[in-house]
């Protein structure tokens, strides 16, 4: 059976292209970007809705990020923009950016980079909360997770946008955590 009209040919290809482009643009985004690894406590690790994912918090090891008094009309949630700073020892250090407007690609003084987050009740959502799992590896990571120290690696793009790039486990990668038994 041939196809002969190009329109159904292009309709067929849409997606496919689409796609391609879809997850070139995500993966340019995590190569270009300053690459930190932060903690992660409070772990959730599934959503029957959503299949399996690991979800947590940032920790900043800073509680005082999202402590500035609201009024009482303001919304619970504010935009915050974040300076980051990866010393060579790993050790993170994050501060809130006061009267600082984000203009790409220019960096606050003392920043690696610059994340766009936002306050929600006390907590900063980087909007890199969650981490997919695949569901054959589910009940060993959540295992794992709870037993060992989590660490998140995020890629922040001169935009200021995080993407995940890898869970650690133990400071090595889930995968080599998993294969490797936990240990």
């Amino acid at each position: 059976m041939k196809i002969r009209h190009p329109l159904v040919i292009a309709a067929l290809a849409l997606p496919l292209v689409c796609l391609t482009l879809l997850a070139t643009y995500k993966q340019v985004q995590i190569m270009s970007g300053a690459q930190f690894t932060i903690p992660i406590v409070g772990f959730d690790p599934r959503d029957l809705l959503a299949g399996h994912y690991l979800t947590y918090r940032l920790d900043f090891g800073n509680d005082r990020l999202c402590a500035r008094e609201r009024a009482q009309d303001e919304p619970p949630a504010e935009a915050v923009l974040l300076c980051l700073r990866q010393a060579r020892g790993g050790s993170l250090t994050t501060r809130v950016l006061a009267d600082y407007q984000f203009s790409p690609p220019a960096l606050a003084a003392g920043c690696d980079a610059v994340l766009k987050a936002r306050c929600e009740y006390g907590r900063v959502l980087a909007g890199v909360e969650r981490f997919y799992v695949p569901e054959e590896h589910a009940a060993a990571l959540d295992r794992l997770v709870r037993s060992h120290k989590g660490k998140i690696v995020i890629s922040v793009d001169r935009f200021g946008t995080g993407t995940v790039k890898d869970l650690l486990l133990n400071d090595r990668p889930w995968r080599a955590a998993i294969a490797n038994g936990g240990n």
